[in-house]
């Protein structure tokens, strides 16, 4: 289960989303094609003509990118900018590059192997010799969406190296990941910020705290009763918002006493069932949910202050 049910927090990563620059002028190649960018010797001694790349990333074989990247999404077509990939090596010369554009549930470790929804394939960068980068880097290509919900974006730098990954089928192997600083959202977004205290006014002494993120998942805890009457709490961890609804798997815990020894190694947890959270309006809804096969409905509103 996730550890966000302890703690969580929003992991800020080095993409902005700002309005994207021009695209750098293509250098006209022997017979006057297009290359696909410009590719710049790097002066010896400081970087001082280039981003640097952000802190803590490894460049052992001296491949990265560099600044941030932007993109935008328009009738079917997603367009990205990056300041630049470096090629750091002094004798590697790479093999061809290509950026992708991938959707993500979770915010990756820069660079690490990643599990979601590739959006688009961009068309390739060329090779780059020792000591080089490409600069001012502008790509479009169709995209296919994934499935509704709120997503971190990820744009990827791939190495063309079969022997490198063979794992993966086209032989593009993953070198650099950049992520943007906020989530988007594919599909109809929640209409308005659910966190509150929820509760079926006829049935006081139960309810639902809801914690509505900007991220548009929530984190719920329901605070009710077992069958012998004894206090009873369960909760969600990550109710991801589509429109007005979520759902999320819900846990049951159990711990030591609270107090200044409390041992977090001591709590247990159990998933139980599920919750499914549907708003009407900005404050009524309704709560569907499995408890270890009992399953049930309730209307719930928010309790007035």
């Amino acid at each position: 289960m996730s550890a966000r049910l302890a703690a969580w927090a929003v992991v800020l990563a080095v993409a902005l989303t700002s309005p994207f620059m021009s695209q750098a002028r293509p250098i006209m190649g022997p017979g006057g094609a297009p290359q696909a960018a410009d590719a710049t010797p790097i002066v010896a001694g400081p970087h001082s003509n280039q981003a640097s790349p952000t802190a803590g990333k490894s460049v052992a074989d001296g491949l990265y990118m560099t600044g941030e990247f932007t993109y935008v999404f328009s009738s079917g077509t997603a367009t990205v900018t990056l300041n630049g990939v470096t090629n750091d090596s002094y004798t590697r010369t790479t093999g061809t590059l290509r950026l992708s554009l991938w959707a993500l549930d979770y915010t990756p470790e820069r660079g690490a192997g990643i599990t979601g929804y590739r959006l688009a394939n961009f068309s390739s960068l060329g090779q780059l010799q020792p000591r080089t980068y490409y600069s001012s880097i502008v790509r479009s290509a169709a995209y296919t969406p994934p499935p509704n919900g709120t997503y971190w974006l990820v744009l990827v730098l791939n190495e063309y190296n079969p022997a490198g990954c063979p794992g993966d089928s086209d032989g593009y192997c993953l070198e650099d990941s950049f992520v943007s600083y906020s989530p988007v959202v594919f599909g109809p977004a929640p209409s308005y910020d659910y966190s509150d205290l929820w509760w079926k006014s006829s049935e006081a002494g139960w309810g639902v705290a809801i914690l509505h993120h900007n991220t548009n998942v929530a984190f719920i805890a329901w605070y009710t009763y077992d069958s012998f009457g004894f206090p009873m709490w369960y909760v969600g961890d990550a109710c991801r918002f589509v429109g007005n609804s979520c759902t999320s798997k819900l846990y049951e815990t159990l711990g030591p006493p609270f107090g200044p020894t409390f041992n977090p190694n001591a709590v247990s947890v159990f998933e139980v069932g599920s919750i499914t959270l549907s708003f009407t309006g900005r404050s009524t809804g309704t709560m569907s949910y499995n408890v270890s096969g009992s399953t049930g409905f309730k209307a719930i509103t928010r309790q007035p202050f």
